[in-house]
């Protein structure tokens, strides 16, 4: 947290006019990280895709992302069923409660009995090991983050059978060229309203361990913001 902070005028973007400052301020990592994996996966319209964590700043941007851009479906998992029913609240659909099924039974359930063509992952841990089985032969696992742990143990028969791919990707290894094409991507499907940033509330800075408070005891479905 800062009052001032120096940038470079070439890492700077014009926040789309119908996106808050708060929510740009979780956009602004959120959309490249989710729009560069999809990317890297090979997305392309029509693919079936699953997002772990859709109350995730990153997991929630590429559910969106991939939806708005022509998934045939888009799977997402939640950890529990208050953060289920928050979601389908909120208006998403397809999502797993982990509290209720595997992630294996949920993606068969709601993908006709077939495994997703791509998964992005931005939990880490053992989720990872549980996405293995939920791709096709030739799918592709994007891995972005490590929330649930920074090690897993998978099974190689699983990636050797079905020739799975995993991969790691991170938004700050992009070149400026490829960010701004998802900032600009981001800022179009914003404006037409087919994309819109998961924010919750912003606090006045003063109440900074107010905020902290509420993201760890209320654990709200949304980014918390610190504003002037």
């Amino acid at each position: 947290w800062a009052e001032y902070v120096a940038a470079d005028a070439a890492d700077l973007a014009r926040i789309p006019d119908s996106v808050s400052d708060g929510a740009a301020a979780q956009a602004v990592v959120a959309y490249p990280t989710a729009y560069g994996a999809l990317r890297e996966a090979g997305f392309s319209a029509g693919k079936t895709v699953l997002v772990t964590g859709i109350g995730g700043s990153v997991g929630n941007a590429a559910f969106q992302l991939a939806r708005a851009l022509g998934a045939r479906r888009v799977i997402s998992t939640a950890g529990s069923s208050a953060k289920a029913q928050a979601a389908e609240a909120a208006g998403f659909d397809n999502i797993i409660d982990l509290s209720r099924e595997t992630m294996h039974e949920g993606v068969m359930r709601l993908n006709r009995g077939e495994g997703v063509d791509i998964v992005i992952d931005a939990v880490g841990g053992q989720v990872i090991a549980q996405t293995v089985k939920c791709v096709i032969r030739h799918g592709v696992i994007i891995a972005l983050g490590f929330a649930a742990g920074r090690t897993s143990t998978v099974t190689l028969a699983d990636f050797i059978l079905n020739r799975v791919r995993l991969q790691g990707f991170g938004v700050y290894t992009s070149t400026p060229e490829e960010w701004q094409e998802a900032w600009d991507t981001f800022g179009r499907l914003a404006d037409e309203g087919r994309v819109k940033p998961l924010f919750d509330r912003s606090f006045p800075f003063e109440q900074a361990p107010e905020a902290l408070r509420y993201i760890i005891e209320e654990r709200p479905f949304g980014a918390v913001a610190l504003h002037f």
